[in-house]
């Protein structure tokens, strides 16, 4: 279905939603070791104390990024939505996304109706696969001589 629409949507109408965090600490969790050795080692406990960042791009560069303590949860998507994202929406804009668990939630589905966001497409591909998607897109609008620098 959604390799059928892609066909007749115009590019300038996506919106590339994504997230991603690291742990604040930097604390390796694993170490290496000869043969039959164990690692002995102090760790801080700082397993919790995230930093994230959630951000939306357009093919023309155009961004929404936020950055919380964290991790994603759908309050903080549907508040993220809400107070960031809705603004910025066009009518005909596409929201496309990958399928965390925070997008999906009936709580995120109720926002997006409510916030009448058109179109939302949720893809069960990793992050990758939706940047190689988004790089084939913006390669074949290259070779028309579109800008999306």
């Amino acid at each position: 279905m959604w390799q059928e629409q892609q066909k007749t949507i115009n590019p300038d109408c996506l919106v590339f939603l994504d997230e991603s965090s690291v742990n604040a600490g930097m604390t390796r969790l694993y170490g290496r070791a000869l043969r039959n050795e164990r690692v002995n080692d102090y760790v801080p406990d700082v397993r919790f104390e995230r930093t994230s960042i959630m951000s939306t791009i357009r093919l023309n560069g155009d961004q929404v990024p936020v950055i919380y303590s964290g991790t994603l949860n759908s309050e903080l998507f549907v508040e993220y939505l809400k107070n960031h994202l809705a603004p910025t929406l066009k009518k005909d804009d596409i929201l496309v996304m990958d399928n965390c668990s925070a997008h999906t939630s009936k709580f995120t589905r109720k926002a997006i109706v409510e916030l009448g966001i058109g179109q939302s497409v949720k893809l069960r591909k990793n992050t990758a696969e939706i940047e190689i998607k988004r790089q084939e897109v913006k390669a074949e609008l290259t070779a028309l001589r579109i800008n999306t620098a």
